[in-house]
């Protein structure tokens, strides 16, 4: 049995990418934190602010958040979310004008895409109830033959 295989597998089950492109976006969305737990700031931000003041006044007259940066302005960003699975990883990217549009407000050194440690670990979780399923049945068919 090829670990990295199984695990290739059950990532590209449909839960897998759901669960991970929703966690990306929850990080941002709900907590406006970048997959290494740092908060987003635009480069126009003032003291302990996320925004500059002009921005912050936007938000709160268009009813969004101004505390914290979500990257969801128009939604386009996060619709173009997609799990990328390969042999020995995997990795969440988006549409890269997307992207570029994000970074020209927004120092290019935050990680936006990616699960912070927290998500990470429901993910290793529930990964290893699946690998666990998936090593007893290679087991029940070895002992068969």
């Amino acid at each position: 049995m090829d670990i990295n295989t199984a695990i290739e597998n059950i990532l590209r089950g449909g839960r897998y990418e759901q669960f991970i492109i929703e966690s990306n976006q929850s990080q941002l969305a709900d907590y406006g934190r970048d997959s290494k737990g740092q908060k987003i700031r635009t480069y126009k931000a003032r003291g302990g602010q996320v925004y500059a003041d002009y921005t912050i006044k936007k938000k709160e007259e268009a009813g969004q958040p101004s505390d914290r940066v979500t990257a969801f302005s128009t939604g386009i960003l996060y619709d173009s979310f997609v799990l990328k699975v390969q042999k020995t990883f995997a990795e969440v990217a988006a549409n890269k004008k997307s992207l570029a549009q994000f970074f020209e407000n927004v120092d290019s050194s935050f990680d936006i895409l990616g699960l912070n440690e927290e998500n990470s670990d429901k993910l290793a979780a529930m990964l290893q109830i699946d690998l666990e399923n998936e090593i007893g049945l290679f087991i029940e068919k070895t002992l068969q033959v």
